[in-house]
């Protein structure tokens, strides 16, 4: 059963975040099967759960990838903020990296 929230991706994801971020390419465009060097800027809701269900399938398919997470905002100590949440997973031989850039501060309802 696959998570229904980025909350629920990030809780079953704990295990897996790395901060290895420099010894993978990032890029693909959402839902691609092809590598187009991008990240996908998501900023609604339904883009969420399709970019969430891709990171699961891609997941499920290799589960030794690595995944890198990136916050970004007013990350301090008192009253942080983040606005924007990049979620990377690792390209292998056979399938493109994917990367997605939740924008949590347009639509706050992606972290529900």
């Amino acid at each position: 059963m696959a998570p229904d929230t980025v909350r629920e991706m990030l809780e079953h994801a704990g295990s897996r975040q790395s901060s290895a971020q420099g010894q993978f390419g990032f890029g693909a465009s959402a839902f691609a099967a092809e590598s187009d060097g991008t990240a996908s800027h998501i900023s609604d809701l339904d883009s969420a759960n399709n970019a969430v269900a891709s990171i699961f399938e891609r997941l499920h398919e290799d589960p030794s990838a690595v995944v890198a997470l990136d916050l970004e905002g007013l990350l301090k100590r008192h009253r942080p903020k983040i606005d924007l949440l990049q979620v990377a997973v690792e390209a292998n031989g056979e399938l493109p990296a994917l990367c997605y850039v939740f924008n949590i501060h347009r639509d706050p309802r992606i972290l529900g």
